[in-house]
């Protein structure tokens, strides 16, 4: 079925971005405060978290 599929799709979508925001984590732990580093995790952290929020939700669905 298409809409399984779909599902699918966002669980999938939902687990990757987890990933990168656990990588954000790793990163900034490397970067043992640097500001350039802090800097754009948190800019990356803000793009990952609106992203996650809406496909979340919708592979929260099933």
């Amino acid at each position: 079925m298409e809409n399984d599929d779909t599902m699918n799709r966002f669980k999938e979508m939902k687990k990757r971005i987890e990933k990168i925001e656990l990588l954000l984590i790793e990163i900034k732990e490397l970067g043992q405060a640097m500001p350039v580093v802090d800097k754009n995790v948190l800019c990356i952290q803000s793009f990952t978290h609106a992203l996650g929020f809406g496909i979340s939700d919708l592979a929260d669905l099933t």
